[in-house]
């Protein structure tokens, strides 16, 4: 079902109970019953059907509700999935409420004009979160490494007036020797941030 249909049948919920849904969906709604945030994320996360892990469910309803992801298809969160560096910039535009074209050319020549992901690759690099793999290639659907996401994230929070604040020792990581030298820095902040581990 569409966006529309599943926050239909949130106020139907509301308004009329759980009766006469599909009873996969109403299980997704009956752990989110608080309120009407509740009603519309349980609607969204039951559209897909590869959610099984109880831990990230709340964090995926929170991404879904507030945009910030959508599904790799109508049906599929794919939660395991790894994030392409198009995705992981599209996702800091979202959580940035950065307006951008799509239909614009980028100094990146993989980075084709009316991409989904065009305009926050462009905002990205222009803002200095990201860097191209070189001058002229971004590797949108190239895997977001760790140490890339750790310098993306840091970026991000500078740019958004973020401060990452230690709320951990720092710590050395079994494979620190894998760690790029431009990447120690991100990481170290990172972890200490508690943003990764």
């Amino acid at each position: 079902t569409d966006v529309t249909n599943r926050i239909y049948f949130c106020d139907e919920i509301q308004n009329n109970g759980l009766h006469s849904f599909d009873p996969a969906v109403v299980a997704w709604a009956k752990k989110y019953m608080g309120n009407r945030s509740g009603y519309i994320r349980a609607a969204m996360l039951g559209s897909f059907t590869d959610l099984n892990e109880k831990w990230y469910v709340s964090a995926i309803g929170y991404c879904l509700e507030n945009h910030l992801f959508e599904g790799t298809s109508s049906t599929q969160f794919t939660p395991g999935g790894n994030m392409s560096r198009a995705m992981f910039v599209t996702v800091l535009g979202r959580m940035a409420g950065v307006q951008v074209s799509h239909n614009m050319v980028t100094k990146f020549k993989d980075v084709k004009s009316g991409k989904w992901y065009t305009g926050y690759v462009a905002w990205a690099a222009d803002t200095g979160i990201v860097n191209g793999m070189d001058a002229q290639t971004f590797a949108p659907d190239g895997s977001a490494t760790r140490e890339q996401i750790c310098k993306m994230m840091v970026k991000y929070c500078q740019t958004a007036g973020i401060a990452l604040r230690p709320v951990n020792k720092s710590i050395s990581f079994k494979d620190e020797a894998q760690i790029s030298g431009w990447a120690k820095q991100y990481v170290r902040q990172c972890q200490t941030a508690g943003l990764v581990k």
